[in-house]
């Protein structure tokens, strides 16, 4: 599948996404020093990019994580929706101004990890490196077993049966600026979920969850799953092409669609077997 310019647009994706890890460790420094203990950031935003699906505009995150310090909150005034809009309209302004002749605007993925850190299901992976803190220093170890791990993988493939059954009736009647929402929600479950079955095939589920996923794809097909790994690669193939066409292309679209509806099913059936 032909990416148009594919190095350049690779570079220039790059670029976006620095600048967008620039623009937030100024934001948490200037509005929020006091109240937080750290910020760091993970997901494919850290990891190498050897092939065009390492990262994807706007199927790709920048995962960006923060610990408050105790008894604080980020917004503190009587009117939190108005603290978020400027801080969101600052986010586009500092981006603009530092990074004006972008491909994209990339798209953060601002998570609180106070209550995050008090489910047992939560995990520290990948593994925080300390160039990933943008602010302060998080000091994590390893928080689960190997077995652990594997248990929560599989409980989240398991969970993939609801979302399948309910997405015939969420696209049926979808078009046009529609399929975003569709297209966002399954980006969610698309891109962990091989690394959680390959969780169940490999011996330490830590250094699988640290692999971009050209790495992944290589994995899937060592352990047999070709069908699997051609979905998968197709959906973020695809995802270049439905970005390069500004997302007006509706029968991309749908096939960008298909391919991430084949990535889950045919986890969820391994997740079955095997369960």
């Amino acid at each position: 599948m032909y990416i148009m310019n594919e190095n350049y647009l690779m570079k220039k994706a790059r670029v976006d996404v620095e600048a967008c890890i620039n623009v937030w460790k100024i934001i948490f420094e200037k509005y929020f020093l006091d109240k937080i203990e750290y910020v760091y950031v993970k997901g494919s935003a850290t990891k190498k990019w050897e092939t065009p699906i390492d990262y994807v505009p706007t199927l790709s995150d920048v995962d960006i994580h923060y610990k408050l310090k105790k008894d604080k909150t980020l917004f503190t005034s009587n009117n939190k929706f108005n603290e978020a809009i400027k801080i969101n309209e600052k986010y586009e302004e500092f981006y603009i101004n530092s990074n004006p002749n972008y491909l994209h605007i990339p798209r953060p993925q601002l998570l609180e990890l106070n209550s995050q850190l008090l489910n047992p299901d939560f995990v520290i992976t990948p593994k925080i490196l300390k160039e990933d803190c943008i602010v302060g220093e998080a000091d994590f170890s390893e928080n689960k077993t190997a077995e652990e791990i594997r248990i929560i993988d599989l409980k989240y493939l398991l969970n993939l049966k609801e979302l399948l059954n309910n997405l015939p009736n969420s696209i049926m009647d979808r078009s046009g600026i529609d399929y975003i929402n569709i297209i966002r929600r399954l980006s969610y479950e698309v891109s962990p979920t091989p690394v959680r079955l390959l969780s169940q095939l490999e011996t330490d589920p830590y250094e699988v969850w640290n692999l971009n996923r050209t790495r992944i794809l290589e994995r899937l097909r060592k352990h047999g799953h070709e069908d699997l790994a051609k979905s998968y690669k197709g959906y973020y193939l695809t995802g270049w092409q439905v970005f390069q066409s500004d997302f007006k292309d509706t029968s991309l679209m749908r096939s960008l669609l298909i391919n991430g509806y084949e990535v889950l099913s045919k986890s969820l059936i391994f997740a079955e077997k095997i369960f």
